[in-house]
């Protein structure tokens, strides 16, 4: 029943990513980047549950000989060198390491590695989704800040603004461009 307590509190810490979120957003900070950072702090909180439910693998089991707690030697150690186990586990199979040093055994075992995978596969095309938008994003501010600069160079030359002045201008675009861009996707 605390487990389920601390579940709770959990999800309410999930809550606060909402928070995160908005500060990101009053620093006017790339959206991709927004996505990243929740997707990171997501997958943290993730990953600690996924680890304290491989423990509960285990006991689930009793702890007996063919659970992964025994089957690495570590069946009465403290809880905290579970956890540390658990959550070695938990970081090498969502990261895709797997170097096999806790293998799946029992039913449980197996199911649960499983729909932990599942959910890596889910997390690295999140991963790769967003680099590519932030590398796309990338080259549209610079299409942008060209456009914007052609722009003004016409307006310069049609309306005879002295060359200085159209400069100083054209700084200030290219010094300014996010602010530009976020009021643009506004």
């Amino acid at each position: 029943m605390t487990k389920l307590m601390r579940l709770v509190k959990i999800l309410k810490a999930a809550k606060k990513i909402k928070l995160v979120q908005k500060c990101l957003k009053s620093i006017k900070v790339n959206s991709a980047i927004t996505r990243m950072i929740q997707g990171m702090i997501t997958a943290l909180l993730l990953t600690h549950v996924f680890a304290c439910f491989w423990f509960l693998t285990a006991k689930f089991y009793n702890f007996s000989d063919d659970t992964w707690v025994s089957r690495i030697g570590i069946r009465g150690s403290e809880p905290s060198v579970m956890y540390i186990w658990s959550l070695h586990w938990a970081t090498q199979t969502i990261t895709t390491v797997g170097y096999g040093d806790i293998p799946a055994f029992t039913n449980t075992e197996i199911v649960f590695s499983f729909i932990w995978m599942l959910i890596g596969v889910v997390f690295y095309s999140f991963i790769i989704g967003n680099f590519s938008s932030i590398i796309t994003g990338s080259s549209q501010i610079q299409k942008s800040i060209s456009y914007r600069v052609k722009g003004l160079s016409e307006l310069a030359r049609k309306a005879q603004i002295p060359y200085d002045t159209s400069k100083q201008i054209k700084q200030y675009i290219e010094q300014n461009v996010m602010s530009f861009i976020t009021q643009d996707e506004d």
